[in-house]
């Protein structure tokens, strides 16, 4: 069983027989991410809210893991094709804010579920017990 600190990674198989992987993000994906973040559609307004660097997008990495979050992405044949974070509470530790954000085909193929899998193994072995939809105005890092 992996311990609080171990980085899970997980490596499934769509049904349409891709090899997907969930990982826990590195700097090394923060360009990906950014190029991921301005080609799919999100809950912005628009494109101008979107202000985020390379740089940027590396010190919230850092600070995702420094701070114990979960920022994972969702890689099929090495390609980014989402990612899922979960912040804590800044009061009760024990509470997780969740974001899941997919290419659409991802879910047609399969893997939502075990998506949610290691999710709930990544809840489970850092002692998260409720999960609650993440407001991104409401949210900041600790």
């Amino acid at each position: 069983m992996p311990q609080a600190d171990q980085q899970i990674v997980m490596t499934f198989t769509a049904k349409n027989d891709d090899i997907v992987t969930v990982r826990p993000v590195q700097k090394t994906d923060a360009s990906s991410l950014i190029e991921f973040y301005t080609k799919t559609p999100s809950n912005m307004e628009t494109m101008e809210e979107f202000s985020v660097t390379t740089e940027g997008e590396q010190l919230l990495i850092i600070k995702m893991n420094e701070t114990n979050q979960m920022y994972v992405v969702i890689e099929k044949d090495e390609t980014l094709v989402g990612y899922a974070q979960i912040i804590r509470d800044s009061f009760k530790k024990d509470i997780g804010y969740f974001n899941v954000w997919l290419e659409k085909e991802v879910p047609e193929n399969g893997l939502t579920q075990p998506l949610l899998e290691y999710i709930l193994e990544w809840c489970r072995v850092n002692q998260i017990i409720s999960l609650h939809e993440m407001k991104h105005d409401e949210l900041t890092l600790n």
